[in-house]
């Protein structure tokens, strides 16, 4: 299960950015898309438990995270399609009490 979380990551990332990503995928997931990250924006948390900060990439549609991912990993942004444009936005943290969700926009 975790390795499926992983999509979306070309580095590999300690637990602590790991426990955050889960979270980013399944609010992902809740959109029916997969969040493929581009880089770190700052507004970082660190707790016990989670490394977190927001993140600008992709939030594409499951149905072409496929096509996506093959591209995506042979970090070459220049030569991703202009159709996955308007997939790309950052994804922002909240902690709300003892709990961190997040929102793209």
């Amino acid at each position: 299960m975790q390795e499926l979380f992983q999509q979306g990551l070309r580095t590999q990332e300690n637990s602590k950015f790991l426990n955050f990503w889960k979270i980013v995928q399944e609010e992902a997931s809740k959109r029916n898309s997969v969040f493929f990250l581009d880089s770190g924006e700052g507004n970082e948390i660190e707790t016990p438990e989670i490394n977190a900060e927001d993140l600008s990439g992709w939030l594409i549609p499951k149905d072409q995270a496929n096509e996506f991912d093959v591209l995506f990993k042979k970090f070459d942004n220049e030569n991703i399609p202009k159709k996955f444009d308007d997939f790309y936005m950052i994804a922002s943290w909240q902690k709300k009490h003892d709990s961190i969700s997040v929102t793209f926009a």
